[in-house]
């Protein structure tokens, strides 16, 4: 009975995800990750595959925003250097690291939200 009642809320909850756009930082924050998971396994409307791409854009837009900081740090890490002796990981390479890893999860997202785009155009 209340996973029934979960299932209405994503639905109804997704109907009003595409009139906001992906800028809707709640689409998902207010389920469980077992809602996710389940909507993630259970997707086959336009309406679901709709609010699973918007999750991955918010996710997405996030690591963006992380990396970006991070890239900043990098390079105020790099411009004030440790010299030449400075022992492996410096703090600027452990900058360099964290941000190609930041975008390398960002394009991750991005691919997923494509595909849930994809199979939302097609579901129609």
């Amino acid at each position: 009975m209340k996973l029934t009642g979960a299932i209405g809320l994503v639905i109804a909850a997704s109907l009003a995800a595409p009139c906001l756009g992906y800028a809707n930082d709640s689409a998902m924050s207010q389920y469980s990750n077992g809602d996710f998971h389940k909507l993630l396994r259970e997707a086959h409307s336009a309406v679901q595959y709709r609010l699973l791409a918007s999750f991955y854009r918010d996710k997405e837009d996030k690591l963006l925003a992380e990396a970006k900081s991070e890239k900043q740090e990098w390079i105020r890490l790099s411009v004030n250097g440790q010299g030449v002796a400075a022992k492996y990981p410096r703090p600027a390479d452990s900058s360099r690291i964290r941000y190609e890893y930041l975008t390398y999860e960002a394009a991750k997202m991005d691919r997923q939200a494509e595909h849930f785009d994809d199979l939302a155009n097609n579901a129609q």
